[in-house]
């Protein structure tokens, strides 16, 4: 599992992929509950079909970016020579909308973890592009 997903995301602190480590059906569960409170989808989706098993799992990416990291044969968005693009720029905005959504709804606690884990996508990115530039 890598450090950090093509878009930046934490991958190591995430939730939702820590939920699936763990392999417990109550944290999957709290973990989903907190997914369908945000609105960021599980509606259809059976507990089994909820955890997060990597980039490199999913077939295909609701950003886009996974299919043009993979083409392109880096490991993030951050080794790209085109970065930030417009399609990543939309992906910081997105993120930056949902961070609000998230402190208005999650404990501080919650709020966080997640910021940690999805809100410093963009400085992530741009410290793996200042390593690959140089």
């Amino acid at each position: 599992m890598p450090e950090i997903g093509y878009c930046g995301d934490d991958c190591n602190i995430c939730p939702r992929y820590l939920a699936a480590k763990s392999s417990s059906k109550a944290r999957l569960k709290e973990t989903a509950a907190i997914w369908r409170m945000l609105d960021w989808g599980l509606y259809d989706d059976t507990l089994e079909e909820f955890p997060c098993r990597g980039c490199g799992a999913i077939e295909v990416c609701n950003l886009g970016v996974r299919e043009c990291a993979m083409e392109k044969g880096i490991d993030s968005c951050g080794q790209c020579a085109d970065y930030p693009c417009a399609k990543l720029e939309k992906v910081f905005e997105k993120n930056r909308l949902e961070a609000i959504t998230c402190r208005q709804v999650l404990s501080a606690e919650d709020y966080r973890l997640f910021e940690k884990a999805f809100f410093t996508k963009k400085e992530k990115l741009d410290e793996i592009n200042k390593k690959a530039v140089n």
